[in-house]
């Protein structure tokens, strides 16, 4: 009777195709992991742009009445004589129709909005910087509601200071306040 065994040859075949099939499938994994934290950043990047952004856009559209650069509601900006005012948003104030004012603006690396209650609320959280915030006000005549413009840039806090590990996106709109 013959007992049945693998030969030296063939478990040495076996290690060395799995020496070799291994790094492949972990190079593979590696791959897959990857791809998968960038999508989950891009889809937070896109999460928090998108609530800060409709947030703004909603309130402008649907409270604003009329703009001022000071709470004290004292120097108007968007004047038909005054054709374009723009800035960081540090100071500028939407007055609603109640005579409520609140504002937009960016702490460090948030966007936040003060309302007439003078609570900070922050629409972006800590996951995302904000940078390049602009709001700017123009109005062409005075039969028309002023066209505000909102832009700003939201990217994911890298912490491994790799630019291609970086999602950003930028965000724009026009907005006509319906309280006029």
């Amino acid at each position: 009777m013959k007992k049945k065994a693998y030969t030296l040859i063939e478990m040495v075949v076996v290690i060395a195709v799995i020496g070799l099939i291994l790094p492949v499938l972990f190079n593979i994994i590696f791959v897959i992991v990857n791809q998968q934290i960038k999508v989950m950043r891009l889809s937070e990047v896109k999460r928090q742009g998108d609530f800060a952004f409709n947030t703004i856009e909603n309130v402008i559209r649907n409270y604003g009445y009329k703009i001022y650069s000071d709470s004290g509601l004292t120097d108007e900006k968007c004047i038909v004589s005054s054709p374009s005012y723009s800035n960081d948003g540090s100071n500028f104030y939407v007055k609603d129709k109640f005579i409520s004012t609140f504002q937009f603006y960016t702490t460090p690396d948030r966007i936040a909005s003060l309302g007439a209650d003078l609570k900070t609320t922050y629409l972006t959280n800590n996951n995302v910087d904000v940078s390049d915030f602009v709001i700017s006000c123009q109005w062409i005549s005075s039969y028309s509601a002023p066209l505000i413009t909102v832009s700003f840039k939201v990217t994911y806090q890298n912490t491994s200071g790799r630019t291609d590990e970086t999602a950003s996106m930028t965000y724009q709109t026009s907005i006509r306040p319906r309280g006029n």
